[in-house]
């Protein structure tokens, strides 16, 4: 009998009308830096999916920065 793997997939959306603009950076973290550092410590695979706004909002506010926090690059 084989081993069931899971994977844990995010939709990661700052546009959503329940989020003001000026709460916008403590969603990114409160809400998408614990998802990362439990990824990371724990080792869990995962993928994350986001709109263009948010990818955009979450460059500029340099969550995605490898040397932010301790973030690893995927080896693949």
């Amino acid at each position: 009998m084989s081993l069931l793997r899971l994977y844990s997939f995010f939709h990661l959306n700052l546009a959503y009308s329940a989020i003001e603009e000026e709460e916008r950076p403590q969603a990114i973290e409160r809400c998408y830096w614990p998802l990362l550092r439990l990824a990371r410590q724990r080792g869990l695979p995962f993928g994350i999916e986001l709109s263009g706004y948010t990818l955009e909002t979450t460059i500029s506010a340099g969550i995605w920065s490898s040397r932010r926090r301790g973030a690893r690059r995927s080896p693949i």
